[in-house]
């Protein structure tokens, strides 16, 4: 007889040992339950993670392509190409999201292309850029200089800009700038034409395919030092109505 006999005669003893023992591997198949639990859900969580930075990255990297690098980045290493026709392809090939505008030749030893789109550091699903890419002629052929423009994102009108070539200096000395050799204007429809404030009296401007581009600016267009504010400009619909985007700037 054992203890627990003595003790509880009416308990049978089978019965209880069996229902520990039964109440004992249930608590086992619940932990075993719970650890295989967690640790799937912990493989998840670090696969989440993981996934997650990836897509991060990868976001990143897709921002930093559409930018682009700027245009002056890449004059260092620049090919010479015989003609400025051959250069300007050459740029439109690298960068195919480039919208060309206007090819305008400044002299005999300077081509610039007013585009659209071209990689200035922004990011061009929001904002709307413009650029004046330049094109010299050197020792080895026509290559690209570089180029400075500007982003509006309201996808209107991008007011007059003016840049220039480098000039010899008299004597011993670093290329500088005199003055601008030219100056441009670009609407966002080519269809739009460009007007200027001269006398009190809005003016049409030379516009080709909503760009106005004059080489050596008169003076109420300069944009010399000292030579006070350029002349207000505008774009005019086709119809002859000011945008709404521009009238409420």
């Amino acid at each position: 007889m054992t203890l627990l006999d003595e003790l509880a005669p009416e308990v049978d003893t089978d019965a209880a040992l069996t229902t520990f023992q039964r109440l004992r591997d249930s608590r086992r198949r619940r932990r075993k339950v719970i650890r295989l639990g967690t640790a799937t859900l912990t493989v998840i969580a670090i696969i989440g993670a993981a996934l997650l930075v990836a897509h991060q990255r990868a976001n990143h990297h897709g921002r930093v392509n559409v930018a682009g690098p700027s245009a002056s980045a890449k004059t260092h290493a620049s090919p010479a190409w015989p003609t400025p026709q051959a250069a300007i392809d050459a740029y439109l090939q690298e960068y195919p999201h480039v919208l060309p505008r206007a090819r305008v030749r400044v002299d005999a030893g300077g081509w610039v292309l007013i585009a659209e789109g071209a990689p200035l550091g922004f990011d061009r699903a929001s904002v709307w850029t413009v650029s004046a890419i330049e094109f010299q002629r050197g020792p080895r052929g026509w290559t690209q200089r570089g180029g400075g423009g500007g982003g509006m994102l309201d996808r209107c009108f991008a007011p007059l800009a003016g840049s220039g070539f480098p000039k010899m200096a008299h004597g011993k000395g670093p290329p500088r700038l005199i003055a601008p050799d030219y100056v441009y204007a670009v609407t966002s429809d080519p269809t739009w034409h460009i007007e200027a404030l001269l006398g009190r009296r809005w003016t049409p401007l030379p516009t080709n395919r909503g760009v106005y581009f004059t080489v050596h600016p008169p003076r109420p267009l300069e944009l010399l030092p000292g030579a006070g504010q350029p002349a207000p400009l505008r774009p005019v619909t086709a119809d002859g109505h000011i945008p709404g985007c521009f009238a409420n700037r």
